[in-house]
């Protein structure tokens, strides 16, 4: 049998995207053919789009919810792999938290902006989340890249690992009202989920600010060409002083 170890998850659901920059397109076919298990991997990581889309069937409000997740062409192949990357179980997962957002967001009481909904979508975390993501710097990095080129703006491993009080986990495209939405994810050292969120949209250049929201709490500022957000736990000085940090590093 071949050790099909060596083929990350990344590599085969680009191989499922038929990205030849991502993967050895030829290696895995033939693999795939001879190997069990590695079929049994790449079926495991093969996301039912329909199961996503079930979700929001018979929801018609009468003012359509802002989507979180990018619908665009260029976009989907990055959400198609931010869900690989994950087991068929942890799909459904997200197929459900998708749900639980959708109910939240078609409800009288639907947020106002973007910030608004991220704040929905991380308090759904928990310290488990993120407990089990593992990669190494080669695939952060191939995972930044794809998430910078879906931005429009570069963002270096460097100036996410080295966080101090945080520790960098992953990045993934969302997206609001059909525009691009990066998220990086951290965990802090005593395992709470943190996010750093940034939206390209032309506003004026803002001050850091600090608030409360969804019961976590939040900075948010503006460089003039992106917006950012970094939410998670309670600890207001920690966020305040990672915000302050990954607005002088200009990330």
């Amino acid at each position: 049998m071949i050790d099909n170890r060596h083929y990350s998850d990344e590599q085969l659901t680009a191989w499922l995207d038929g990205e030849a920059e991502f993967a050895p397109i030829d290696d895995i076919t033939q693999a795939a053919k001879l190997d069990g298990a590695l079929a049994e991997r790449i079926e495991a990581l093969r996301v039912d789009r329909s199961a996503v889309a079930v979700v929001f069937d018979g929801i018609s409000p009468t003012k359509a919810a802002p989507s979180l997740f990018v619908t665009d062409a260029s976009s989907t192949k990055s959400f198609s792999r931010s869900f690989g990357v994950a087991t068929a179980a942890t799909a459904l997962a997200a197929c459900l938290v998708m749900g639980v957002l959708v109910g939240r967001f078609t409800a009288n009481d639907r947020p106002a902006n973007w910030m608004e909904y991220v704040a929905a979508y991380q308090a759904l975390y928990t310290s488990d989340t993120l407990v089990a993501i593992e990669r190494s710097d080669a695939e952060l990095n191939i995972e930044l890249a794809r998430v910078s080129s879906v931005i429009g703006k570069p963002v270096a491993l460097s100036d996410l690992k080295q966080a101090g009080d945080l520790t960098y986990r992953r990045a993934q495209i969302l997206g609001f009202e059909g525009n691009a939405l990066a998220q990086f994810a951290f965990v802090t050292n005593s395992g709470v989920p943190v996010a750093l969120c940034i939206l390209r949209n032309g506003e004026k250049p803002s001050k850091l600010t600090v608030e409360n929201m969804e019961g976590m709490e939040a900075a948010s500022w503006s460089s003039g060409e992106f917006q950012y957000l970094l939410i998670g736990g309670q600890d207001a000085g920690l966020v305040h002083k990672m915000a302050k940090i990954f607005q002088d590093r200009a990330v």
